[in-house]
């Protein structure tokens, strides 16, 4: 899936990397995202970015952020 978000956003290209693991449903996917950042930063401040873009950010629709235990 990492693949394939390079596709949607070319501009991410050498930017992202990411391992796609496939789950029993039908119309979702699991992908673990790893990030490579140039200032430091904390976990809090990542989440709080991923949560903000799939409200209402260039991701809304596309990237869900979930907070349920796995």
């Amino acid at each position: 899936s990492a693949t394939a978000i390079v596709e949607i956003y070319p501009e991410l290209k050498g930017k992202l990397n990411g391992l796609a693991i496939c789950v029993p449903l039908l119309n979702a996917s699991l992908t673990d995202c790893v990030f490579e950042i140039k200032k430091p930063t904390t976990v809090e401040e990542v989440n709080t970015m991923l949560k903000a873009v799939t409200k209402s950010g260039f991701l809304k629709g596309i990237l869900g952020y979930e907070t349920k235990p796995l």
